[in-house]
């Protein structure tokens, strides 16, 4: 695999120098331009990761262990782009972060700032509808009745459920319903959450575990899309408390805080439920729902005593969060965290832009051509906020 592997290395490389440099969004009468500027992105970048596997002759145990990191966008080598795993590995590369006080510092500044300048925040205000009026938002009512007007709206929310529920068909083009229905939802995620009474620093550096006990990535994908759950386990481990050990929120001095994820199927059956939370269903005393929770808890804590063994005996407190816990909270179809499948169709200029259809109503979040996960989404609200003010403001902060 030696001349394959580098190979593989060198095209990662140049697709993403070259993916660098491009302006998003991308329009179609760029592409001239990009053919001549971004060849290895023109060629490699929009598909699929196995197609590059194939030309360059890897084997499954390669394959498995270059795309370890695909549970972070939840999509197989065969339809995963090129350039989501060579921006991933980009990224890691040059070094990730934590931020200093756990990821609730983030949404915190953002409220600093919103409140700072004269606006404010509201929690557990469910939003019924955006109202659309001569083809323009006007505003947002409330489950309560109560309304709000303004020329300007931004959806955070699911992708199917601002266009199909909030929005309504009636406000859209034929086309537009036609695909947000038809888009794919990427898997959603089992995660297990555990507080220990040792501080793992002793027992493990600074860094995220991702741990297989299978090389075949594909089959476990394909689990998941048939509704079972994967036989083989595919596992992100990570420990908040040894990478910012001082925050005494995230774990109390001599404890720890420790995150097991893996992925599983969607389907409503296999969770022992009919229509699901934002249907208003009750699912906490179902017995089938508690059983397979409490099942795959097991198995992960199992799963992450390869990595770092003799963890149970430590458990002081645990919690589970299922897909239903995702759409009971965040009211996301599928429960998924990472909004629509960053697949190599649903990928680049085949996701939704920030600036919509309807005159005023702008998107941000995972479902939008600048992806999920918390780059992407903050590189999204940026994208979001230019669209709204006709600025480029991605080049002013970098500026």
């Amino acid at each position: 695999d030696e001349t394959g592997l580098h190979r593989y290395l060198d095209v990662l490389q140049g697709v993403v120098d070259e993916f660098n440099k491009i302006k998003l969004p991308v329009e179609p009468q760029d592409m001239p331009r990009l053919m001549q500027e971004a060849p290895n992105f023109m060629k490699w970048g929009m598909r699929p990761l196995g197609e590059l596997f194939d030309d360059c002759n890897l084997g499954q145990k390669a394959r498995a262990i270059l795309d370890a990191e695909s549970g972070t966008y939840a999509t197989p080598p065969s339809r995963a782009p090129v350039l989501m795993q060579a921006a991933l590995m980009d990224h890691y590369m040059k070094g990730a972060y934590y931020p200093k006080g756990g990821g609730q510092v983030l949404p915190a500044h953002f409220v600093d700032v919103i409140r700072s300048n004269g606006g404010e925040v509201r929690t557990r205000a469910g939003v019924q509808r955006i109202l659309v009026e001569d083809g323009k938002a006007a505003g947002v009512r409330l489950t309560t009745g109560e309304e709000f007007r303004a020329p300007v709206v931004v959806s955070n929310a699911d992708l199917k459920r601002t266009f199909l529920e909030m929005v309504g068909e009636e406000h859209l083009s034929a086309q537009t319903a036609a695909r947000v229905r038809q888009y794919r939802m990427a898997l959603p995620l089992f995660c297990v959450y555990l507080g220990l009474d040792i501080d793992l620093r002793g027992r493990m550096p600074n860094t995220n575990y991702f741990y297989f006990s299978s090389f075949d990535t594909e089959g476990t994908y394909q689990d998941c899309f048939e509704g079972r759950v994967p036989s083989d386990l595919n596992l992100f481990i990570t420990v908040a408390s040894v990478k910012d050990p001082e925050t005494k929120a995230i774990a109390p001095k001599g404890y720890s805080s420790l995150e097991i994820m893996t992925l599983v199927p969607a389907d409503y059956s296999l969770w022992g439920i009919e229509k699901g939370p934002a249907s208003g269903e009750k699912y906490h005393s179902n017995p089938d729902y508690q059983s397979l929770k409490q099942r795959l808890t097991d198995v992960l804590v199992e799963g992450a005593e390869q990595v770092i063994p003799d963890i149970r005996d430590h458990i002081v407190w645990k919690e589970a969060a299922t897909p239903i816990s995702q759409e009971h909270f965040t009211l996301s179809t599928g429960g998924t965290s990472y909004g629509i499948e960053l697949a190599d169709d649903q990928f680049g200029p085949s996701r939704p832009s920030p600036k919509t259809e309807i005159e005023g109503l702008f998107l941000a979040g995972a479902s939008t051509i600048f992806g999920h996960g918390i780059s992407g989404v903050m590189r999204g609200g940026v994208g979001c906020a230019s669209a709204v003010l006709g600025r480029d403001l991605q080049s002013e902060v970098e500026a």
